[in-house]
């Protein structure tokens, strides 16, 4: 989230009350503003396009683990397992 404005920022923090958005999550801890949609896919800076995660939740998405979809005010996660995983490679 390095190019969103400050303003931006301080809002989508404040919006998610410092807390990770994935449904079910908890933490206050290791916080971090994530793109829903990635900016390489057409995603935007605007605020529905932002939620806050924490690391391990974050990390998770990035290595293709937990599919996170929606909108900020419609979060979706789908936590992929390693059978779900293999059958993906191998019908793709």
């Amino acid at each position: 989230m390095q190019d969103v404005t400050p303003a931006t920022r301080t809002f989508v923090f404040a919006r998610d009350k410092h807390r990770c958005r994935v449904p079910g999550g908890r933490s206050t801890q290791n916080i971090e503003g994530h793109h829903i949609v990635h900016r390489e896919d057409g995603g935007s800076h605007e605020p529905s396009n932002l939620a806050c995660m924490c690391w391990g939740h974050h990390t998770a998405h990035h290595e293709g683990t937990l599919i996170i979809r929606g909108t900020a005010d419609a979060l979706e996660a789908i936590r992929l397992d390693d059978e779900c995983l293999a059958a993906e490679t191998t019908v793709g």
